[in-house]
């Protein structure tokens, strides 16, 4: 089924084997269809996948930057329909084997799309202590490529 298929992943590498992942579902217009959660304790031989508490997403696809110093993982992604860049802030040994447990987002950039499809899909970078995000919005005719500096943060 269509609707069971992880799209779009995005993995980051936790170390020791262990890689924690977000994927798009493909749910269409069912905006409480959230993403899936990959996990994988060897290096991507064998996963498991979850449903998550994160509601507040259209098919749109995740985007995470890890950092292992502190072992905060952020997830980057565009809430479609509402025009907002979001972001969820977790210790990734907190939501590792506890996918319902993704804290409440902060909003961080808007959109200005007029269709819910016309706008989304983040892709974050890190870079001397700042992210960087990219993100497109608009009109079926005319959309922007956003590039956003992003101080990283709960």
């Amino acid at each position: 089924q269509k609707a069971e298929l992880p799209t779009e992943p995005c993995v980051v590498n936790l170390g020791n084997g262990r890689l924690l992942g977000l994927a798009r579902t493909e749910n269409g217009g069912d905006s409480l269809a959230g993403p899936f959660q990959l996990t994988s304790l060897d290096n991507g031989v064998t996963w498991k996948k979850s449903r998550t508490n994160i509601r507040d997403i259209q098919i749109s696809s995740p985007s995470l930057i890890y950092d292992a110093k502190t072992g905060l993982v952020h997830n980057y992604y565009y809430e479609r329909g509402r025009h907002v860049v979001k972001c969820r802030v977790a210790k990734a040994d907190d939501v590792f084997d506890r996918p319902f447990d993704w804290p409440a987002p902060r909003a961080v950039l808007i959109g200005d799309e007029k269709r819910p499809h016309d706008a989304g899909n983040v892709n974050a970078v890190e870079m001397n202590g700042r992210h960087y995000l990219t993100y497109y919005s608009g009109t079926d005719r005319n959309t922007t490529v956003y590039v956003a500096e992003v101080a990283p943060g709960l």
